[in-house]
Order: structure tokens, then C-alpha cells, then sequence
């Protein structure tokens, strides 16, 4: 019915006697998911909601007017029934976020290693922070493809974090690098048989960007780290670059044929057809290169990144004489969840960098 530059998440309702489908999509801004209607014979496209945000639709069986749940970076979150023409009406609303003393991010367009492709972002930056140098920065990227995280969302308990970051002094700056969803297949098309190389310099141009724009920020003074592809993504960095004194790695995959095949294969091909970047972009085989201080956690009951990824990594920092700092969560799954194992987990992030990146060891 359509195309361009955007994607569609999802078809949500098709009102066959009004002949209208109603669908999500991200046209004109990859940050916003709206509600949008086009004619079966591809005629009358509209924008349906307006409000800036995500938001989520439940539609009758046929159509027209639907429940709209919506949520905004600096909005929890709200509850509305709306019309087929867009006019909606807010039965709930979360508390508001202003008037409390969470600050909000900046939001960030930066330019992409190639110099051309714009890449969206955010920098949550500590109060009242100007002299130059003051601040240590903790870069928390994903990075992989088929996800999205620069969206106008609320972020939940990820939000919370960087405002605890934040609150400690430090910065901390999102990206999402070429490569990851929601921008078209040819922007997500830079990750086909290459998992390391492009994200990682798309990532460190836009740290580059970032240190000139804003002087508070110290470049002698950074960190990064993430979780699962982001996961991964650290121990690429920590052991591609001598930029960041200190890494925290969340259930990474340490060798991508150690993860499941209808996931990589799309990506990376068959493993005896691509050997090569196989080999080139499995982190095990450039762990002897790793510097700064790191820290890997994983949860030994993982069913998504085995735990074994991560043993494998730890003997060969110990076949390298490196040393490591290590977490484990018995039985926990991917996500280890639970307010205990979760209140630990970034217990231990905030020491780790605030021992190792704000307060580093001359």
C-alpha cells in the first residue's frame, strides 16, 4: 500500500466496510511510533494520533475507534479512547515527571563514521555541571540489529539508572549506531556479516562529537557498558580501544557461534560460508588485547546467552594473565530479574565506576 524511508511496526486493525487499515509507523521520525490509516486502494494516508510519543492501539474487532495506551520520554505514561479521526481523551495519566528532581535528557543528533547518515541519541548530563573536564561520561549503547532504543518512551528502570549516574556526577550518552532497526533495511543493512567494526566506529565518532560540544565532559575519564548485544558490544570496545578506563559487560556473546542460528545466520551467514568474520568478531579471539578494568555479570541460568559465552571469555583472560572482576547470579535467566538481584547488579555498576572512571587510580 505503501513505502519509504520509515517502517512499519505493525498492522493493527482493518475495517473492512469502511475499507481502512490502521497500522503503526515511525514516518518522519524514527524516535516516534504513531497511529496511522490508509485507504485499501492506497489512496487517503493520515496521521491518526498526534501527540509525541509511542503509542500502543487496541482496535475492536472492525475497526474505528480504539484504546490508546502512550508513553513519552518524560512522560510514565497514559490511557486514552480515541476516535477513527484522532480525537482522543485521557481516562488515565501517570504522575507527571516535572516538579520532581529527575533531570530530563538532551536529545542528540549526531553524524554517523561515514560523515553522511544521522544517528539520534541522548545525554543525561549530572545538575549544575559546567567546568571543563568535571564530569566522567559512561557510554550505553546496544547496538545490534533488529532493535530500536531510541524511541520517545519512557525507559523505565534504564531511565532510573542514568538518573543515578547522573546524580553521582557522571554522564551518560545513548546511541543507536548503523545497524540497529528501525530506520529501513538500508540502514540496518550495515550489519550484515560485519557484528563489531561499523557500530564500534559510528559509536566512537559520536563520542568524539559529543567531547567537542560539551566541554564538562572529560575525555581521560570514560566507561562503558550494556547488556546482551550491548554486552558484547563492551568487550568489542574494551578490547579495540584504550579510550575507557572501565567496562561493565552484561551477558554477552562471546563467540556468535555460540548463539542461536535463526538469530545469527540472518546476519552473519552460515558459519563455515563466513569463517572469516566469524572468527574476526568473536571477542575470545581479541581478549588478549582487552584494557581498562572490567566487570562481566551474567545470570548462570540464561537460556538466551548461555553462561558458557561467558566462561569461555574468562579463560581467556586467564590463559592472558588479564585480570577481570566477575558477578554471577545463580539462577537467574537473561533479564535477572527480581528487585534483589537487580538492586545488586547496579549496586555493583555504580561502584565499579565510580571506583575505576570518576575516582580513577593515578
Amino acid at each position: 500500500l505503501e513505502s519509504g524511508e520509515y517502517e512499519v511496526d505493525s498492522i493493527k486493525s482493518v475495517d473492512e466496510a469502511a475499507g481502512t487499515v490502521y497500522y503503526l509507523s515511525s514516518e518522519g521520525d524514527s524516535r516516534q511510533e504513531q497511529v496511522w490509516a490508509i485507504q485499501l486502494d492506497g489512496s487517503g494516508k493520515r496521521q491518526v494520533t498526534k501527540a509525541a510519543g509511542v503509542h500502543d492501539p487496541v482496535f475492536p474487532d472492525k475497526g474505528g475507534s480504539f484504546i490508546d495506551t502512550a508513553s513519552s520520554l518524560m512522560s510514565p505514561g497514559s490511557i486514552s479512547y480515541c476516535t477513527s479521526q484522532g480525537e482522543c481523551t485521557a481516562f488515565w495519566q501517570s504522575h507527571p515527571v516535572e516538579g520532581h528532581t529527575m533531570v530530563p535528557p538532551q536529545l542528540l543528533e549526531l553524524k554517523a563514521a561515514d560523515g553522511a547518515t544521522t544517528l539520534y541519541g541522548t545525554l543525561q548530563l549530572p545538575p549544575n555541571t559546567t567546568a571543563p573536564a568535571s564530569v566522567p561520561l559512561i557510554v550505553n549503547p546496544y547496538g545490534g540489529p533488529g532493535a530500536d532504543m531510541q524511541k520517545d518512551a519512557w525507559h523505565g528502570r534504564s531511565y532510573f539508572f542514568d538518573q543515578l549516574l547522573a546524580e553521582h556526577g557522571f554522564a551518560v550518552l545513548h546511541v543507536d549506531n548503523r545497524g540497529m532497526g528501525g530506520r529501513g533495511r538500508d540502514f540496518e543493512q550495515v550489519a550484515y556479516r560485519s557484528f563489531g567494526p561499523p557500530q564500534f566506529a559510528d559509536q566512537m565518532a559520536c563520542i568524539d562529537q559529543v567531547l567537542a560540544k560539551y566541554p564538562q565532559i572529560d575525555a581521560h575519564r570514560m566507561g562503558w557498558w550494556g547488556w546482551s548485544w550491548g554486552g558484547t558490544f563492551t568487550l568489542w570496545a574494551a578490547t579495540h580501544s584504550d579510550r575507557f578506563l572501565a567496562e561493565a559487560s552484561g551477558a554477552p556473546v562471546t563467540d556468535w557461534r555460540n548463539y542461536d542460528s535463526i538469530y545469527t545466520e540472518r546476519y552473519m551467514g552460515l558459519p563455515l560460508e563466513n569463517t572469516k568474520t566469524y572468527d574476526e568478531d568473536s571477542v575470545q579471539n581479541s581478549a588478549k588485547n582487552l584494557k581498562g578494568h572490567i566487570l562481566i555479570l551474567h545470570g548462570t541460568g540464561d537460556d538466551n546467552v548461555h553462561f558458557a559465552n561467558t566462561i569461555q571469555f574468562i579463560q581467556k583472560l586467564l590463559d592472558n594473565g588479564i585480570p577481570y572482576d566477575y558477578n554471577v547470579f545463580p539462577r537467574k535467566t537473561h533479564s535477572v530479574a527480581g528487585p534483589v538481584a537487580q538492586t545488586a547488579l547496579h549496586a555493583r555498576l555504580l561502584w565499579h565506576f565510580e571506583t575505576y572512571v570518576k575516582n580513577k587510580p593515578e
